[in-house]
């Protein structure tokens, strides 16, 4: 005898689960943002004075070396910085993909199945999640070479000095 199976039903996620999740990641990215923006001011004024002092000071040797590095460091801190701050649009997604769509597109999609809207919105959310994980890494990296800076910069003075 060949027994039946019911079907697969695949519960549908509550809508309100991915709604807070995106909120916690959309707040994320607005913090990396402000920090990044908030080190990629400080950051391209030190490399400006940095600049500015190794075109105009007679330095020996070494201490230019050490000048130059850091100005390195810390101007990849800034593109790294400004890498994090720059819109992403890519993804197919939000105002991107309203933008790119046409009405009835959307109307399609407003009336679609719960569980195709929940699929949509775990895909958005990873989305938003790797975007900010993006961001962060970005940050980190040009943290760590702006405390490479001010090494350098520490290096730079005591070479000068010992000269």
């Amino acid at each position: 005898m060949c027994e039946r199976r019911a079907p697969l039903m695949v519960p549908v996620p509550d809508p309100a689960w991915f709604t807070d999740r995106m909120t916690e990641v959309r707040a994320e990215l607005a913090r990396v943002d402000s920090k990044a923006s908030t080190l990629m001011a400080v950051a391209g004024a030190a490399v400006t004075v940095g600049v500015a002092v190794l075109a105009r000071v007679d330095l020996p040797g070494p201490a230019m070396v050490a000048g130059v590095v850091t100005v390195g460091m810390v101007g990849t801190a800034v593109g790294l910085l400004a890498g994090a701050v720059r819109p992403c649009l890519a993804g197919g997604h939000g105002l991107v993909r309203y933008a790119a769509a046409a009405p009835g597109d959307l109307m399609t999609e407003a009336a679609a199945s719960p569980l195709l809207g929940a699929a949509e919105r775990a895909h958005h959310l990873v989305w938003l999640s790797r975007t900010a994980v993006r961001k962060y890494r970005r940050v980190r990296t040009a943290v760590d070479l702006l405390l490479a800076g001010l090494v350098g910069t520490a290096v730079t003075v005591l070479l000068t000095a010992l000269a």
